[in-house]
């Protein structure tokens, strides 16, 4: 099933996207992976109905923002959700 966001269309050969769509990009990613985790950049352009240069760019974010791990290398490489990251309450003193 096809995700509702779609990757901008073109005007010409250099069109950016705004940081906004990436970021959106990025975000859809993540919610996908975190309901599927362990899938390839090729599972999730099919499922979010994007070309793969279209992630790359929204997955490298999201990987060094640390919403995203990985296992193994190039085409090999899985995706996972980032473990939450919780705070621990301070430490009582007595």
């Amino acid at each position: 099933m096809p995700s509702p966001i779609v990757a901008p269309k073109r005007r010409g050969k250099r069109a950016k996207r705004t940081p906004e769509d990436v970021a959106k990009m990025g975000e859809a990613v993540v919610a996908y992976v975190a309901k599927n985790p362990g899938q390839s950049v090729e599972q999730i352009k099919k499922a979010l109905g994007v070309e793969k240069k279209d992630l790359q760019l929204p997955i490298v974010r999201m990987v060094a923002a640390k919403k995203l791990k990985t296992t193994g290398q190039r085409r090999g490489t899985k995706y996972f959700p980032a473990p939450a990251v919780t705070k621990a309450a301070p430490a009582k003193k007595a």
